[in-house]
């Protein structure tokens, strides 16, 4: 699973005659909803009321429930809010707590439908609380079975008999930004990712359950940027990996299993299912009272080969790898403070942000993090070239050898060396091909490109492992000051050159990088992608594609297998 497509991509299409309505809910409201004043003390007869499109506002408070909630089909519903606020952004989420309490006798929320999309539903801002499901059922605390994003909310306090204490999920759901605790269930305390559903961006922390204490991955399950610590099973106390579980960019510390695996236990015979991936991932610090404190394996066969890659594990010559692809990854010493620690800040305090000492810096594989803009933190992933291995990112450290930057400027000139702002070139494939000539095998480069219009005469063709970022005024020395909506970066292709290919292309051999923070227009092709043709892990972010035409496929851009378009505007193409 080279390519996780977690992507959102916004098309701008005109729309007459939509509007949206808002209900809102206090503890105690008798009123029909329509305004605060007015208050409805239901929140599922407001979710009722409205249609796709619609949102419920709910207020601070404990609302106890005598029936489960369900979600209904693109209705969005948030909560944190004081009970005065006139728009969404001046809710506060944390402050305001508001608590669903499912009063240990049901599932708390749901979403059952086997039928529709629910991926544009959401539920934002809850406290998720005592909830309980039976033998038949699963997640007590959240269940979602055809997408639906549950994001910026607690977990806690959940029992589940079979699978997912806090969550269970499957067919392409979202947590994002949860703190999932003190949940139970026999598989995946916390969480059950059955057949889909992403977790990013999340603690899981104190659950429990037989097997995967934690979380479990299964069928295309995929964990992200989530810190899994202190959580007990008998076998896997942090993770239960099953077929087709993936785990990118996380931290598995501090869980205990009674049996083995305390930080994984990656086994086949109950679920089978394709092979599963550990990636850019620190495991370290787990205990059993059995064997293999890190990670365990059984089940496993040529038939199912899990690959570890660009993790950083405790003790890894204890672990027996047989079927296991074991690539880049480097062994930690129980001493976090050691010269082979992780070197977290302070893990005693969940604090798990990297010191600049850590070996784990600047180690782990660019393409797994290209798809996700920030780090459980909220800093910007992949800064000094190359991603970090764990939960956090960090400008500490030092580059990895062959790390270089070029400058591309519209007061440059191409005969300078693009080293820096005052010496850059003027045209982005004159830096293109620069950085492809001095580039070291296992390392990445930028390409940063000021504000302006950059008028072109060919097609701009993308190098491997080179990133494009435009949306700089031409001083910035870190990306994080970049602004590209207001610094508006130009590709005109010029309808009347001679170009006849795209204005981004991206070769057939091309690994994963991104194109980000541009504007693309006037392309004009008698083929496909009018602007750009994106393929084989090729990323096109925070761009608009606008004024492009194409004769076949795809006036703004064709997007072939493995490309990915992310938070992009893509408006007048034919």
């Amino acid at each position: 699973m080279k390519t996780l497509l977690l992507t959102t991509c916004f098309i701008v299409l005109s729309f007459i005659g939509i509007s949206q309505n808002t209900r809102y809910v206090k503890v105690g409201g008798t009123g029909n909803g329509i305004s605060w004043q007015e208050a409805s003390g239901d929140i599922q007869a407001m979710v009722n009321t409205l249609s796709s499109g619609d949102q419920v506002w709910v207020a601070e408070g404990t609302y106890i429930l005598n029936a489960t909630l369900h979600m209904k089909q693109g209705v969005n519903v948030y909560g944190g809010f004081e009970g005065t606020e006139s728009s969404l952004e001046q809710r506060d989420w944390e402050t305001n707590e508001t608590i669903l309490d499912g009063n240990n006798s049901m599932v708390v929320l749901y979403q059952v439908s086997t039928e529709g999309d629910y991926s544009e539903s959401v539920w934002d801002g809850f406290t998720i609380q005592n909830g309980v499901s039976d033998a038949n059922n699963a997640g007590a605390g959240v269940h979602l079975e055809r997408g639906g994003t549950i994001i910026n909310c607690k977990v806690i306090n959940n029992q589940a008999v079979d699978f997912g204490g806090g969550v269970y999920t499957r067919k392409g759901a979202r947590i994002e930004n949860c703190y999932i605790a003190n949940n139970y269930a026999n598989n995946g305390g916390g969480l059950f990712l059955a057949n889909g559903g992403t977790v990013i961006n999340c603690r899981i922390t104190q659950n429990e359950g037989m097997s995967g204490g934690g979380v479990v991955p299964y069928g295309g399950g995929v964990v992200v940027n989530c810190i899994i610590d202190r959580n007990t099973g008998i076998f896997g106390g942090g993770v239960y990996l099953a077929g087709g579980g993936t785990i990118v960019n996380s931290v598995i510390t501090g869980n205990n299993a009674s049996s083995t695996g305390g930080g994984i236990w990656s086994n086949y015979t109950q679920y089978g299912g394709p092979p599963s991936s550990v990636i850019n991932t620190i495991i370290w610090n787990n205990i059993s009272s059995g064997s293999d404190p890190q990670v365990s394996f059984s089940g496993t066969d040529n038939y199912a080969i899990t690959n570890f890659a660009h993790c950083a594990i405790q003790d890894m010559g204890s672990i027996t790898w047989d079927y296991i692809e074991n690539t880049y990854n480097i062994n930690l010493d129980p001493n976090n403070g050691g010269a082979d620690g992780p070197g977290f800040t302070d893990p005693a305090s969940a604090d798990y942000t990297l010191t600049a000492s850590s070996p784990c810096i600047n180690l782990g594989d660019n393409s797994y993090a290209l798809f996700y803009q920030n780090d459980f933190y909220g800093n910007p992933r992949i800064r000094q070239g190359r991603v970090d291995i764990g939960a956090n990112e960090t400008d500490q450290g030092t580059a990895p050898a062959g790390y270089q930057r070029y400058y591309v400027s519209g007061q440059g000139n191409d005969a300078n060396s693009g080293s820096s702002w005052s010496d850059a070139k003027i045209t982005l494939q004159a830096a293109l091909n620069s950085a492809a000539e001095t580039i070291l095998p296992g390392t990445s480069i930028e390409v940063w490109v000021a504000e302006g219009t950059y008028t072109l005469t060919s097609s701009v063709e993308m190098k491997e492992a080179i990133s494009v970022y435009g949306g700089f005024t031409g001083n910035e020395s870190t990306i994080e000051e970049r602004n590209w909506i207001a610094n508006e970066t130009i590709l005109n292709a010029d309808a009347s050159s001679s170009i006849r290919r795209s204005i981004i292309q991206y070769p057939d051999f091309f690994g994963a990088t991104t194109f980000n923070g541009f504007s693309l227009i006037n392309g004009n092709v008698p083929g496909k992608g009018g602007a750009a043709i994106i393929r084989n892990n090729g990323v096109l972010k925070n761009c608009k594609i606008e004024y492009n035409a194409a004769g076949l496929r795809g006036g703004g851009v064709y997007l072939q297998e493995g490309g990915i378009i992310q938070n992009c505007t893509l408006a007048n193409n034919t």
